[in-house]
């Protein structure tokens, strides 16, 4: 059997961060859509700012979701590696 597909089999290894990725990418679109949709719609001067603010921010917020998400799995990963590392050298 392949290794990756065994590791993926036997979840060592993890699919999430792939999907964490596209759904940064969606995420982002959506907000950067919703911004714009305020921004152009938008009947007063606060909506307006809003979807102004939801474009420029909304982004760097779905960023640091997803990184923190990303931190996570990389922790596992590496400790993961860790624990290896240790069983080969016992």
């Amino acid at each position: 059997m392949n290794s990756h597909l065994g590791d993926y089999l036997t979840f060592r290894r993890m699919i999430i961060p792939v999907l964490i990725q596209v759904m940064y990418w969606i995420v982002t679109i959506v907000v950067i859509l919703g911004g714009l949709n305020y921004l152009i719609l938008g009947d007063g001067a606060v909506e307006r700012a809003g979807g102004l603010a939801a474009i420029i921010i909304g982004p760097l917020i779905v960023r640091l979701w997803a990184e923190v998400v990303m931190v996570v799995f990389r922790i596992n990963g590496t400790l993961t590696e860790i624990k290896e590392l240790l069983e080969r050298g016992r």
